[in-house]
């Protein structure tokens, strides 16, 4: 619990217990900004092609498909793995740990 309440993903009530923290708009915001900044980043020091965009091909394919057929959980799978792809290549193990 420790983890997850140091990652704001937990708030600790005392005498409470442990509970699921609700995200603000605020919060959402500051989460996009920063997903913004860490993927602009990696897409400017991609350097010369080519680049290995296979996973990112792959991702888009299954959001399209999910949203054809109305699976939008599939849709938001798709979303999240198109963006782990992306952070993935800047091949850095540390920035794929702060992205995910």
């Amino acid at each position: 619990f420790r983890l997850l309440t140091h990652e704001r993903l937990l708030v600790h009530e005392l005498n409470r217990g442990v509970f699921v923290r609700v995200l603000t708009v605020e919060d959402v915001e500051d989460i996009y900004r920063t997903r913004s900044l860490v993927e602009c980043a990696v897409v400017r020091g991609l350097g010369e092609p080519p680049y290995p965009l296979d996973g990112l091909a792959e991702a888009v394919e299954d959001g399209r498909r999910s949203a054809r057929e109305g699976d939008w959980k599939g849709v938001g799978t798709a979303n999240i793995h198109f963006h782990r792809e992306l952070v993935a290549l800047a091949g850095s193990e540390r920035t794929d740990e702060l992205m995910r």
